[in-house]
């Protein structure tokens, strides 16, 4: 029985792990449970590596996921991180309303890999 590693990240590694070649990040908008209400309230930040390996940027002492409120703290973020990039896509509604379904999410992407391992 093989044990599959955390799918997690910290700010201080986020720079090695997008060095991979053909890593992306993903955005994910956070919204209020009230779905009449489109207000983004933070973005959540998820790599993903041409393997499929999936993770998920975490905070460093909450041991939680880490929720970006603002554009100010995601440009520190990214200019601290992959200097390089010039422009990042955004969603401007929420695509989440529950903290816990960024999970979700995250098995989603990664559900994909194991299917593909499973069919090799």
């Amino acid at each position: 029985m093989s044990v599959s590693p955390p799918k997690l990240m910290w700010e201080a590694s986020l720079g090695k792990e997008m060095s991979v070649d053909g890593a992306t990040l993903r955005f994910v908008a956070l919204g209020k449970p009230d779905k009449t209400d489109d207000t983004v309230l933070g973005w959540y930040v998820l790599l993903s590596r041409p393997t499929g390996e999936a993770k998920i940027l975490m905070k460093t002492f909450n041991y939680e996921p880490r929720l970006l409120k603002t554009f100010l703290g995601l440009r520190s973020l990214l200019r601290d991180h992959v200097p390089h990039w010039t422009s990042v896509t955004l969603p401007l509604v929420p695509q989440i309303r529950v903290p816990n379904d960024i999970w979700k999410i995250l098995d989603k992407m990664d559900s994909a890999t194991n299917q593909d391992e499973v069919s090799t």
